[in-house]
């Protein structure tokens, strides 16, 4: 099994189909912004990042998914499966126990070199309270869904950093 995982880690169109997954994430966040009027939060749009560096980590590997990159882009999935797994952990901790002792700040905490909320507002500026749920599925807030999702993601980067240790057996797919 793992040496199918790596075998599947070497070929392109497995890096492109998680960039696409990440991405359709982002049309439903704007999908939600734009179409249902919920409006994003701080942690909402860190979230939005951790998926462009879902994206960005499987184009990177897709470049060349039999060299180094895919071991850069495999490190750089998990870290942002795992950071955006942390935005939405924190998230749901603010909602489930609202105080103005524990919420969130209103203003991103971008670099000045990169003012993606200033460069790109339509996508990255934040016009809510993370305390405020406005949306639900199955009894579900968006924030504990988001958490079972950057959990799969983190679960599948860390099988899939797993397997590049494995020494390809007889039955190697080229």
């Amino acid at each position: 099994m793992l040496q199918l995982l790596k075998c599947y880690s070497e070929r392109r169109c497995i890096w492109f189909f998680i960039a696409l997954t990440g991405f359709c994430f982002l049309l439903i966040a704007l999908y939600f912004q734009y179409i249902l009027l919920i409006s994003p939060c701080v942690l909402c749009i860190y979230q939005r990042c951790a998926f462009l560096g879902l994206i960005g980590a499987s184009l990177l590997a897709a470049i060349y998914p039999k060299s180094l990159l895919r071991h850069l882009g495999i490190l750089l999935w998990i870290y942002s499966a795992a950071k955006g797994l942390q935005f939405a952990w924190e998230q749901v901790k603010i909602q489930s126990d609202p105080s103005p002792f524990h919420s969130c700040v209103l203003l991103m905490d971008f670099p000045s070199w990169l003012s993606l909320d200033k460069w790109l507002p339509f996508l990255f500026a934040p016009y809510s309270d993370c305390a405020s749920q406005q949306w639900q599925l199955m009894s579900l807030d968006m924030a504990q869904c988001l958490i079972g999702i950057f959990a799969i993601y983190l679960f599948i980067g860390g099988i899939i950093l797993i397997s590049q240790f494995v020494k390809p057996g007889r039955h190697h797919l080229s």
